[in-house]
């Protein structure tokens, strides 16, 4: 952690010989100098990740995109972006809802997005980041699910906050800008460059054994305060416990 690190909570590493390294600036759970190292843990081993399932999101997308066209100034609903298309959206995009995408997929925003919802993609499995990607080369603009009109096809969407992109198996590419991200992010691998930088309302989660990038001027601020233990979208584990008094003999 160089340069002018915050970090509330605590650092804690599953591997017992995982090394931290912190500038003389960084704070670490509040704490400056020889203070900070009581709160940095290694060896505290392996955490099960929650894994993504988008299919409660999926039939909310119901509008098709099966072609490969660069999309210009456009509002859109509700969409499913067809395996294959590799589309484009340039100048002012506007979309509310769901985007769904099929795999495999490079979809790149440019000029401006304005999202009011989240982004959900098919699993695309370890290793296919080359052709599975979401690049947001661009402004956006974000706001969460419980920002939608109260109105069909939305009404019960908006019950349903707490995620922003959840895309297993796909490289997400933040190279523009973005002020805030409504919402958990999950995906691959993430790349923060250029002047890109904003607030993330939850958690991001990589999955992939590739380095988490962040370069150039950039500034993420991760906040999680006010946001759901469990985001939708994410499998539940449950946990069955016998019912003795059920039981005869």
């Amino acid at each position: 952690l160089m340069g002018n690190v915050t970090l509330e909570g605590d650092i804690s590493l599953a591997d017992p010989d995982g090394q931290v390294w912190l500038s003389d600036s960084a704070t670490v759970a509040g704490m400056t100098g020889d203070a900070r190292w009581d709160h940095v843990h290694t060896g505290v081993g392996n955490v099960e990740f929650p894994q993504v399932d988008p299919s409660v999101f999926e039939p909310f997308a119901t509008s098709i995109i099966d072609n490969s066209s660069s999309f210009a100034d456009r509002t859109l609903t509700n969409i499913r972006i067809r395996g294959g298309t590799n589309p484009t959206f340039s100048g002012t995009t506007t979309i509310r809802g769901v985007v769904f995408i099929e795999v495999p997929n490079k979809v790149t925003f440019t000029g401006q997005l304005n999202l009011t919802g989240l982004i959900v993609t098919q699993d695309a499995g370890h290793g296919s980041t080359a052709q599975n990607q979401i690049n947001f080369a661009g402004t956006t603009v974000s706001a969460g699910v419980e920002s939608l009109p109260n109105m069909s096809p939305f009404t019960t969407l908006r019950q349903m906050p707490g995620s922003f992109i959840l895309a297993p198996g796909f490289e997400v590419d933040f190279s523009g800008s973005f002020g805030m991200a409504n919402g958990c992010m999950a995906a691959e691998t993430f790349k923060f460059s250029g002047t890109t930088g904003g607030t993330v309302r939850g958690t991001i989660i990589s999955y992939g054994d590739t380095t988490f990038t962040e370069t150039g001027t950039s500034d993420l601020v991760i906040n999680r305060a006010g946001t759901p233990a469990q985001p939708p979208g994410f499998a539940v584990n449950h946990k069955l416990i016998p019912d003795m008094d059920t039981y005869s003999e």
